[in-house]
């Protein structure tokens, strides 16, 4: 499964975070299309800072860490990670629907934002 081009809304969520770019592009497909992103992101989706250290690169630093939790207090839709059923639950939405909510959250924009000249 290949990884599908990271919309540019989602990508200015990540704007003055220390936050891996090969990471947002795994969040974004999660999101996106409720595709797995890897052992270190299904820990951070669950919320298991433990499996997260334990399976993070060592280049990431604690600061690293603490802008990721950051990020996902500010940014992402909360039905969408925190538990095993919140992560099921998102996953097994259609891309629509996913679609549907990541527009709600301003991570990517509507058809009235595309008509209105933001990129599609």
């Amino acid at each position: 499964m290949a990884y599908r081009e990271m919309h540019p809304w989602f990508k200015e969520t990540f704007t003055g975070y220390e936050f891996p770019e090969e990471m947002q592009e795994a969040f974004w497909n999660y999101f996106a299309y409720g595709w797995n992103p890897g052992g270190f992101g299904m820990a951070i989706l669950r919320n298991n800072f433990m499996d997260a250290t334990a399976r993070a690169h060592r280049s990431l630093t604690a600061e690293h860490f603490r802008q990721i939790a950051i990020w996902f207090a500010n940014v992402p839709p909360p039905m969408s990670f925190g538990s095993d059923a919140k992560i099921e639950s998102w996953a097994a939405l259609s891309d629509n629907e996913r679609r549907d909510i990541m527009i709600e959250y301003r991570l990517r924009p509507s058809v009235i934002d595309v008509l209105m000249g933001s990129p599609a």
